[in-house]
């Protein structure tokens, strides 16, 4: 049993907090299991190496995403030295306008 299956148990609201284990890589299962308990919500506490396939999954679900992190910087494809890349978080917050029309 994991440890999240034991805490579920212990206060007792195994139907209302369920707990699976999921790989967090996979938007595809993140956005099912979303689906499956019609979740309003995506709370994020994993490594930001998952960000990008989580907040994908809520945005493909459709719910409200929160995040303990942000997305991981990028270098610059060609100029790695030179220019920056991707900066931390841009990738989630160039998406605010989108995600709002379609979630709100």
């Amino acid at each position: 049993m994991s440890n999240a299956s034991r805490k579920c148990n212990k206060v007792g609201r195994r139907k209302t907090i369920p707990a699976e284990w999921i790989d967090a890589g996979k938007q595809d299962l993140i956005a099912s299991l979303a689906k499956k308990y019609k979740v309003d919500l995506i709370m994020n506490a994993c490594d930001p190496s998952f960000n990008v396939p989580i907040f994908e999954a809520a945005y493909q679900y459709g719910c409200i995403y929160m995040d303990m992190a942000m997305t991981l910087s990028e270098p610059h494809p060609e100029r790695p030295f030179e220019q920056c890349g991707i900066k931390l978080g841009d990738y989630q917050f160039e998406r605010a306008a989108q995600w709002k029309r379609k979630v709100f």
